[in-house]
């Protein structure tokens, strides 16, 4: 398991991700937050199983 180190709040990198002028970063600064929040592998993979089948409303 990776941690991440620092002082660093999902508050903190959502305001980073909304500010950043690169889609990609934000897309991983919002990947983070999913982590602090304790999103395991398995949940990050049945949400884009039901993005894929569905689009946004899955």
């Amino acid at each position: 398991m990776v941690a991440i180190t620092g002082d660093w709040t999902a508050f903190e990198l959502r305001r980073l991700a909304a500010a950043s002028k690169y889609a990609s970063q934000s897309k991983r600064l919002l990947s983070l937050v999913a982590v602090l929040a304790g999103m395991g592998r398995q949940t990050l993979n049945d949400w884009v199983r039901q993005f894929n089948a569905r689009g946004p409303k899955g």
